[in-house]
């Protein structure tokens, strides 16, 4: 993480995102407006917001290769079970690059689980018109490189 400073300790995790604010408010010009929303609502990182992502856990991670007329392009779209039921369907758009990390799960014993979403934190990348999005789960973190971005939620109501 750039910006957000995630620190493991002897009961779970301390989180200081209070630096991430202005780190948004100083990259906005740049930004799409939809993804300027995204990065800056009050609800990220309230955790008794049912659109945060926080304690949401992995439904499904998909990568496709579109060829359109000979030219290709990558588009990822993650799929979260919100910690409130709702669905929350993140599309990436122009992707340049990505990574899945999974770690071995300590706890549940017998069990492969990417854990809860402990934050997630979207960055700018110096001098291109990308954006850099990182999700950290308990067990496993994904980052992604991307140009274009849609954030979605399918309520259970």
């Amino acid at each position: 993480m750039k910006i957000i400073k995630l620190t493991e300790n002897h009961d779970g995790y301390t989180l200081d995102s209070s630096e991430y604010p202005a780190y948004v408010e100083s990259v906005k010009h740049l930004l799409p407006e939809n993804i300027y929303n995204f990065m800056s609502s009050a609800w990220h990182y309230n955790p008794s917001d049912s659109r945060c992502l926080h304690e949401a856990r992995l439904k499904s991670i998909r990568f496709e290769e579109h060829d359109i007329d000979e030219c290709y392009a990558n588009t990822a779209q993650i799929i979260l079970n919100g910690a409130y039921g709702d669905t929350l369907k993140l599309t990436y758009t122009k992707v340049s690059s990505y990574s899945v990390e999974k770690r071995p799960t300590g706890w549940p014993a017998n069990q492969s689980t990417h854990g809860d979403l402990i934050t997630d934190e979207m960055t700018i990348m110096d001098n291109t018109s990308k954006l850099r999005h990182e999700l950290v789960f308990e067990d496993a973190t994904v980052k992604i490189i991307f140009e274009s971005f849609d954030f979605k939620i399918d309520t259970q109501k």
